[in-house]
């Protein structure tokens, strides 16, 4: 899936472990990951927590999907986290997106038996029209922020993962310069992790908990 999408030397999620790999994870773990950025970011985490809950009440009484709400609430806190802004604002089908690439993600005949390839043109297919439509909104983001940057001055810019992403980009450092495919290869390893994946597991929890009922009484 990597292949298709922007090669696996930009992702961290599907890539080996080389110096470079090193120095992308470590934009991670420097400017993302760190305890003062997600605490600045609380407000915002709580805020879209509280807002799921308030779609979930309005919905009592009736069956819901809890992975997609769920999803749509993590998608709107990654994406205040990594573009101060709201999904709605940049793009809107972005959590919907990102469960079609997680769902149609799956292992085929040619990554086990390279000469069958061929027999993975229709996944392939597939899977290179969810891209187009994933480098399109990301496309999107890149362009607006290049014009926000062309109009304000430096200390007036967000003070946002993509912002640090677009800032590394200019580095001196050959190892640390990072072209839009790179920086849009990060955007959709952030978004497809802290969607999709986030979901699953808080869905497994419920389910669990509904199945033990003594621990659900605990909470």
């Amino acid at each position: 899936m990597s292949e298709i999408f922007y090669g696996p030397e930009r992702s961290v999620i599907f890539g080996a472990q080389t110096h470079r790999w090193m120095q992308l994870r470590k934009v991670y773990t420097l400017q993302l990951l760190t305890t003062k950025r997600l605490y600045e970011m609380r407000e915002a985490r709580y805020s879209e927590g509280r807002r799921l809950l308030r779609r979930l009440r309005d919905r009592s009484g009736t069956i819901v999907e809890p992975g997609t709400f769920i999803a749509e609430m993590n998608a709107a806190a990654m994406a205040r986290l990594i573009l101060s802004k709201t999904l709605d604002e940049v793009a809107p089908d972005m959590p919907q997106l990102m469960r079609s690439v997680q769902s149609k993600a799956t292992p085929t005949i040619g990554d086990f038996i390279a000469y069958l390839s061929f027999t993975d043109a229709i996944f392939k297919m597939r899977m290179k029209r969810l891209h187009r439509r994933l480098n399109a909104a990301l496309d999107s983001i890149l362009e607006e922020r290049s014009h926000l940057i062309s109009r304000l001055p430096a200390d007036q810019l967000p003070d946002d993962f993509l912002q640090v992403l677009l800032s590394a980009k200019t580095d001196d450092s050959e190892e640390s310069t990072l072209t839009p495919a790179d920086i849009k290869a990060i955007m959709s390893d952030l978004f497809l992790a802290g969607i999709d994946t986030s979901a699953s597991t808080l869905e497994w929890a419920m389910a669990e908990l509904i199945r033990k009922k003594e621990c659900l009484l605990k909470l």
